[in-house]
């Protein structure tokens, strides 16, 4: 058997495998120690929020999910055959800027409706059955601290209308493979059919991977309360 990989649009019953794949790669890294200490000894809140997190990117403008699945398939002659049932082994995060996007897009569309409507819901819930037993102070201090960084590197209307990485992701098992990579190419691909430029908020030893691929780093946000971070390397491709 050969093993077929391919990239399709997400859909929200995938939303539990990529969140699980999600805490197996970042979740692990030395930023969530910093976000929420402690929480692979005790992961089921954790766990929680991710679905809620991934609930609320589902139903928000501008978000677009990429997942990477796996069949089994025959190696011989002729026509393809399936012989297995799909396994998403990695996805992606794309953010667009809504103020990039028509008046249509945002206020008109059903999309917009229903992501109005479907992120309204996920706030309630958040405020009257808040995730517990996490500490969201850190959490709450990226904004503080990240965003004016990032808007200040956001300078020029080319890096303002810039598409976001917010995640890539590969399921442990499958990395090694060229997975990462294939995912980063087809986002790229997209970004440069649509004449945009894009950017990253980098883990750990990830400058060198994105610098392959026409990224430069403009600037890093692992200041202050992430000091102890050994990421944070913001990084543009124009």
């Amino acid at each position: 058997m050969a093993t077929r990989y391919y990239i399709r649009q997400g859909g929200y019953s995938d939303l539990k495998a990529t969140g699980s794949i999600y805490e197996q790669t970042i979740g692990r890294s030395s930023l969530f120690e910093i976000l929420f200490p402690g929480h692979q000894a005790e992961p089921e809140p954790f766990t929680k929020w991710v679905a809620r997190l991934f609930w609320k990117r589902y139903w928000m403008l501008g978000y677009s999910l990429k997942v990477l699945a796996a069949t089994d398939e025959n190696d011989g002659s002729g026509p393809r055959q399936a012989q297995g049932s799909e396994k998403l082994v990695g996805f992606t995060w794309w953010v667009r800027p809504v103020e990039s996007m028509s008046f249509y897009e945002r206020w008109v569309s059903p999309n917009a409706w229903a992501c109005y409507t479907m992120s309204t819901l996920i706030k309630y819930l958040n405020l009257f059955f808040p995730v517990a037993g996490l500490d969201f102070g850190p959490l709450a201090a990226t904004n503080r601290i990240f965003d004016p960084i990032t808007d200040g590197l956001r300078n020029t209307p080319r890096r303002r209308s810039a598409w976001f990485l917010s995640a890539i992701c590969v399921d442990p098992k499958y990395q090694g493979k060229g997975l990462g990579k294939m995912l980063l190419l087809d986002g790229l691909s997209e970004a440069d059919r649509a004449g945009v430029a894009t950017w990253i908020i980098g883990l750990a030893g990830v400058e060198d991977f994105y610098t392959r691929h026409g990224f430069v780093e403009a600037g890093r946000v692992n200041v202050e309360d992430f000091e102890a971070w050994d990421g944070g390397s913001v990084m543009f491709r124009e």
